[in-house]
């Protein structure tokens, strides 16, 4: 199952690498003048997809700041509602089962600021019976460096109705990516979810898995900056 969760995992970062990447281009080239410190989106993957100028099945819940941002540049956060994002397997799909939704967002730091930290939180509701194993990858990401991973693992290990709250945070991680920003850096952040599912029986159905977003189903994104040095390095 190691191969495969690897192999995954892979796909679903180098999607989301070469997704960003245009992205990044497209956002610092249409830089408003007003800066807002979160910016355009997207949202990407097998279990969903949608942009900021393309409706799909995710949306911000607090869309109105993307217009008239609070007037708190050391502060900020962002929303995306994630409604129909789960991983339920049935029929076909009775011995084993990948969903995967890579988040980015366009990261503004107000002049003079620096960001110093990134917050990324979410709920899910998971039911499993006792067949079977169950991989659930969550990961927060700064450009193309990882700042935190939270898993869970069910290695045939049974939950019924089960709420589990994550939190990734860059002050939980064992090196200071943020330390090294530059003043008024622009960045992209990422959320990247990964939930699999193996039946270890062959003859047996996966009934009643049921994994999606807890709570209000929403990703809630947060930045935090802090003024620079006169002296520190700027953009």
């Amino acid at each position: 199952m190691m191969a495969t969760i690897e192999t995954i995992l892979s796909l679903a970062c180098l999607l989301a690498a070469v997704v960003a990447l245009s992205f990044r281009a497209e956002a610092a080239s249409q830089q408003p003048a007003n800066t807002r410190q979160f910016d355009k989106w997207f949202a990407l993957g097998s279990g969903c997809k949608a942009r900021e100028d393309l409706p799909g099945d995710v949306m911000p819940v607090n869309a109105e700041q993307l217009k008239n941002p609070p007037n708190d540049p050391g502060r900020a956060e962002f929303g995306l509602l994630l409604p129909a994002f789960k991983l339920a397997p049935q029929g076909n799909a009775a011995r084993g089962i990948a969903r995967e939704c890579a988040i980015r967002v366009h990261l503004n730091s107000p002049t003079g600021y620096r960001l110093s930290r990134l917050r990324a939180r979410l709920k899910l509701d998971v039911t499993k019976p006792l067949p079977g194993d169950l991989f659930l990858h969550q990961e927060l990401k700064l450009g193309t460096e990882t700042i935190d991973i939270k898993q869970v693992r069910l290695m045939n290990q049974a939950l019924t109705d089960r709420a589990i709250n994550i939190d990734l945070d860059s002050t939980q991680a064992t090196e200071n990516n943020l330390a090294k920003l530059e003043c008024g850096a622009k960045k992209i952040a990422g959320v990247d979810l990964t939930w699999i599912y193996k039946n270890r029986e062959v003859e047996g159905k996966p009934e009643g898995v049921n994994v999606e977003m807890g709570g209000d189903k929403t990703v809630m994104l947060e930045g935090q900056w802090t003024k620079c040095a006169p002296d520190a390095p700027r953009t």
